[in-house]
């Protein structure tokens, strides 16, 4: 038992290309403002960044920006003094042999215009550090010259700490190797296969999700291909049912106790259940009937459980990543002057 040590240093360093697109083409646009407008557009949908910052902060997230001065430049340079300019490049940038190679190659493609974005990882505990890099570099074959606009981005992504209240191990469900950990609120462990019931009184149950943990969203994108199928319906958990957040209600998900109908929804909101506004505290309630010139009646609450999963969730990750890409974009239109483009 006991609580789970802290995340264990991560080596790993994660880097992907992640928009290798279509050129961006504007009629009429110099090659200059052409590479410049390529790394400062995001190619992501419009979306509301103060949304995303709350839903990382709910998610256990807390953003700290790194950024100090201009990120983003734009050179024209010589053809011949191209892998002198790409070594200098690759050494602020951080870039590793392969995609220096891949910037040095941009001189000689088959394509006039050649843009990357390198997205870099490292996970220390519970920091992440994350690196977006782009360059776009377009050929002007007239003027015997390369355009090349490159910025880059830093910021860490800290977690919320575990506190020494959390979910015993063995009451703990590990998948993927140790990348997605869930756990049942009340504490059961996920093979416990007897329906108990402490949740179930002639009063309000008030419980709080440990720090480090949160309520699993029926929204994520891999609830019903994954979370639905791996984590409810395959394991007992000790009751029925297990409830999920969903906007601001709480459906109830069947669990393998059911038989036949695990993975099946068994009510579309759990009545009983609250969650905040009071941090991270929530309440099984129990319900109460007559009043007036009937006898009040307090029935016990209904037997359920809350799924959680620590954090960090692949929702907030990917969250964490537009953000960064968002403001990255924002400080080199800033550093460029694309507005008036």
């Amino acid at each position: 038992g006991g609580p789970r040590p802290a995340m264990k240093l991560a080596a790993s360093v994660a880097c992907r290309a992640v928009r290798p697109g279509p050129t961006i083409r504007r009629f009429g646009a110099s090659a200059a403002d052409r590479v410049k407008l390529s790394i400062v557009q995001s190619g992501i949908d419009d979306t509301d960044l103060a949304l995303l910052e709350a839903r990382i902060v709910n998610g256990g997230g807390k953003i700290k920006a790194h950024h100090h001065g201009p990120s983003a430049h734009h050179k024209v340079v010589q053809l011949e003094n191209w892998d002198v300019f790409c070594r200098g490049i690759a050494q602020e940038l951080g870039l590793n042999a392969q995609e220096q190679a891949d910037l040095a190659h941009a001189a000689t493609s088959d394509e006039p215009t050649v843009e990357r974005d390198v997205l870099k990882e490292v996970q220390k505990e519970r920091v992440f550090n994350t690196r977006l890099l782009a360059y776009c570099v377009a050929r002007d074959t007239t003027a015997g010259v390369l355009h090349c606009a490159y910025g880059h981005y830093n910021a860490d992504l800290e977690l919320e700490a575990f506190d020494d209240v959390g979910p015993p191990r063995q009451h703990q469900l590990e998948l993927k190797g140790d990348s997605r950990v869930f756990a049942a609120l009340p504490y059961k462990a996920p093979g416990d296969r007897k329906n108990t019931t402490e949740m179930v009184q002639q009063d309000d149950v008030w419980l709080e999700v440990p720090s480090g943990w949160r309520p699993v969203d029926s929204g994520a994108d891999d609830f019903r291909s994954f979370i639905l199928p791996q984590v409810i319906a395959a394991h007992w958990w000790a009751t029925d049912w297990l409830l999920v957040k969903s906007a601001h209600r709480w459906p109830a998900w069947k669990t393998r106790m059911c038989g036949g109908a695990a993975g099946k929804r068994g009510i579309s909101h759990f009545d009983y259940f609250e969650y905040g506004p009071w941090g991270r505290r929530c309440v099984f309630r129990a319900p109460i009937t007559g009043g007036g010139k009937k006898k009040e009646v307090v029935h016990p609450t209904w037997p359920a459980r809350l799924l959680m999963e620590r954090v960090p969730s692949p929702q907030l990750l990917t969250d964490w990543r537009t953000v960064l890409q968002l403001k990255a974009r924002a400080a080199w239109a800033k550093d460029l002057g694309t507005s008036g483009i």
